[in-house]
């Protein structure tokens, strides 16, 4: 039997893929508004890292704004996720505009493959389908919903457009599978790593608690890394791919992996000063702290 999160999930694809684009959009971005008064705690999350990350550059109603703008991202991403299967049956080239895409075709050439990063910024589920719609697909890595049906109900979603989902808990084969084949392999690489998974970076001027998977497959590897981040536009999208990573690292030692997962956090950093409203500032990116650091008031929740 169906769980009831599966079940009204469903409910709502039904409905959002009826209604006008535009219409579910903003009532994606109403959620979003919904979300933030009721969800509190989110809220406050929101502006205790926009303080953290930006306070000397952003005064009080600043923050306050991009936190409105966070919300209805969040909601509008929410909705258009269910929307997926229409817009692939539609078209995708109808919903994204591609930059860079010759980066991305130059970093396969070779038949290696390619590992493609990015973080939680604008509709990151976007891309993967977008590059697969255009023939060069990509294996998603990603942690499973714990609801048997929302992980089916999301696999099949992602899997639309000949890519592949790749549990974050079984990853190591299927990857180097992937990348043998001459696949891309899709990582979203700035979330909190708990326990002692992750390797700490500098974040925002403060560490971070980082995975250090990307690291340790492109030096195991030697296949290119390319960045790629998404812009919600007026309904439409610009997915951007910048130029593969230069002058990597050659060994595979704990220095190596260390540096380069400080360069691809930084990366992730820049592109988030630019478009802070892009950003999911709403999740606790510091939660984990260095040993012998202590964790700010409430940032343990």
């Amino acid at each position: 039997m169906k769980s009831a999160p599966a079940i009204m999930m469903e409910a709502l694809a039904a409905v959002a893929q009826r209604c006008p684009h535009d219409w579910s959009l903003a009532a994606g971005r109403r959620m979003g508004d919904i979300m933030s008064m009721v969800v509190r705690s989110r809220r406050r999350r929101v502006l205790s890292n926009l303080e953290l990350a930006l306070g000397e550059n952003l005064t009080s109603a600043q923050r306050h704004q991009i936190m409105r703008q966070v919300f209805h991202m969040f909601g509008q991403t929410l909705v258009e996720t269910l929307m997926l299967p229409k817009m692939v049956r539609q078209g995708m080239g109808r919903y994204v505009q591609i930059e860079g895409w010759e980066h991305l075709e130059g970093a396969v050439q070779a038949g290696r493959g390619a590992i493609v990063f990015t973080g939680h910024f604008g509709n990151w589920e976007m891309i993967a389908l977008a590059q697969g719609a255009r023939g060069i697909h990509m294996d998603v890595v990603g942690r499973p919903p714990a609801d048997v049906h929302l992980a089916r109900h999301l696999n099949m979603t992602r899997t639309l457009t000949g890519n592949r989902d790749i549990s974050k808990y079984k990853s190591a084969r299927p990857m180097l599978r992937s990348l043998r084949e001459g696949r891309t392999v899709g990582l979203v690489i700035d979330q909190n790593v708990g326990g002692d998974h992750g390797i700490f970076v500098p974040f925002f001027g403060r560490q971070a608690s980082t995975t250090p998977a990307l690291a340790v497959l492109a030096l195991k590897t030697g296949v290119p890394l390319v960045p790629v981040f998404d812009y919600p536009e007026n309904g439409r999208h610009r997915i951007i791919y910048d130029p593969p990573l230069e002058n990597l690292p050659r060994g595979r030692g704990r220095a190596d992996i260390h540096a380069l997962t400080a360069r691809v956090t930084s990366i992730i950093e820049e592109k988030v000063r630019q478009r802070p409203d892009l950003w999911l500032w709403m999740h606790n990116r510091w939660r984990s702290r260095p040993p012998g650091e202590a964790s700010r008031p409430g940032e343990t929740s």
